[in-house]
């Protein structure tokens, strides 16, 4: 490793390096956007250390960092859909208790039956039951329309990608 006499751009160590060749998990943004945003955002800074190799201890610490930290604000902004949709949920509970009571007496053979003679074959059935049901619905409105979703969206999207760039400005020399 020897020391440089001058530090190199970003688009310098893009062509000869792969700066982002680390493990890292962005959530609600692609790998590759940030990446992207990164070396279009400092392609032309400078490093603000002698070598690349001091640079890229600094750099993976930071962007690894960087990323715990806003990562809860990228998957925001993948939930911005759903801020502006109001959902309402109803249930409805029902329950109901049936008896019965059965008499079961044969035919006589005969059309002649009196009072004081019970036939000899005589059922009585007895029958219960019970149910209990339950249904819910769910509606679901938006409260803005798709035009103000997306607008928004791209807002804060650019936004917070413009904030986490900013992070990195402590590794490059200042414009002057």
């Amino acid at each position: 490793m020897s020391k440089a006499r001058y530090t190199m751009t970003i688009s310098d160590i893009v062509e000869k390096y792969d700066i982002f060749d680390f493990d890292y998990t962005p959530v609600g943004v692609s790998k590759e956007r940030l990446e992207k945003a990164f070396v279009d955002m400092y392609a032309y800074r400078e490093i603000a250390f002698e070598t690349y190799e001091q640079w890229k201890l600094k750099f993976v610490l930071l962007w690894q960092e960087m990323i715990l930290k806003y990562n809860p604000l990228f998957s925001k902004i993948v939930d911005a859909y759903t801020t502006y949709k109001s959902t309402t949920t109803g249930v409805s509970r029902t329950q109901g208790t049936n008896k019965s009571e059965n008499k079961h007496m044969p035919t006589p053979i005969t059309n002649q039956v009196s009072d004081e003679a019970v036939p000899s074959a005589f059922t009585i059935g007895e029958g219960e039951s019970e149910a209990t049901g339950e249904m819910e619905s769910v509606n679901k409105k938006q409260t803005k329309s798709d035009v103000e979703m997306i607008g928004e969206y791209i807002k804060t999207y650019q936004t917070v990608v413009i904030m986490f760039l900013k992070e990195f400005n402590k590794l490059m020399f200042k414009r002057y």
